[in-house]
């Protein structure tokens, strides 16, 4: 199997904090490649990057040794300034997201992309559609962008009602009160969108009054939907949190 290592990542400017392309060499050859990602987030081939395109990015070095295969779980990058960089798996970079969000939110357009990346909330979509908005000029386009945006993003009530119920499950101060939130968000299962899936485990891993009972029977089989059919996939760390509880 071709081992492909990551030397780096290409980016648009020098000084942005944004996600990024990762770039890949592999044995002696000199050539640069970027990854080919299938839909559920695995990379199913390289391909070499023009030089005429490398000629107009900025590039960023890996500063750690960082290895994949054409299978693997998709590579990252995304660069807080180029002293504070991510280099790893989706699921890895949804925790350095979210210890950085503050500082993200510094750069409009790209706390937008963080914000639907992790998953977080209707009421936090909109308002990064606003501070994108608040960066056009012209205000007949600023109004068409942020009405077509925020038409995009669905706020119905059930949606509203699940996002509730996810707040409060991550607030919940007790065993009785977790397992009720839980069989409600179960009775509600067949309208969870994506974002309800990633916010939802964060909420089981966040809680300990969630996940010191991941073994019942419904928080497991609560877990196990989330995972299942939200095709999540857990850091080592998460999976020891939830998983050992169930064993």
């Amino acid at each position: 199997m071709m081992v492909w290592k990551c030397i780096g990542a290409l980016s648009v400017a020098n000084n942005l904090t944004a996600f990024s392309t990762p770039i890949f060499l592999s044995g002696e050859s000199g050539v640069i490649h970027a990854q080919s990602v299938d839909e559920n987030g695995n990379i199913k081939s390289m391909f070499p990057i023009p030089a005429g395109y490398l000629n107009t990015m900025k590039k960023f070095p890996c500063e750690k040794e960082l290895t994949t295969s054409i299978g693997d779980q998709e590579i990252f990058g995304f660069f807080i300034e180029p002293d504070c960089s991510f280099f790893g798996p989706g699921q890895d970079l949804e925790e350095f997201l979210l210890r950085n969000i503050e500082v993200i939110k510094q750069s409009p357009v790209t706390y937008l992309s963080a914000v639907r990346f992790l998953g977080l909330g209707v009421e936090d979509e909109i308002h990064a559609i606003r501070e994108v908005g608040n960066l056009i000029n012209n205000g007949d386009v600023r109004e068409s962008f942020v009405s077509f945006e925020q038409f995009c993003v669905e706020k119905t009530e059930q949606t509203k009602n699940i996002e509730n119920l996810i707040e409060q499950l991550s607030e919940s101060g007790n065993f009785a009160t977790t397992h009720t939130i839980v069989e409600k968000l179960m009775s509600l299962q067949e309208s969870f969108e994506s974002r309800h899936f990633k916010q939802a485990l964060r909420a089981c891993l966040r809680n300990n009054q969630v996940h010191w009972i991941a073994g019942d029977a419904d928080i497991k089989r609560f877990v196990n939907f989330l995972i299942n059919s939200g095709r999540l996939k857990l850091t080592e760390t998460a999976r020891s949190i939830l998983f050992d509880q169930m064993a």
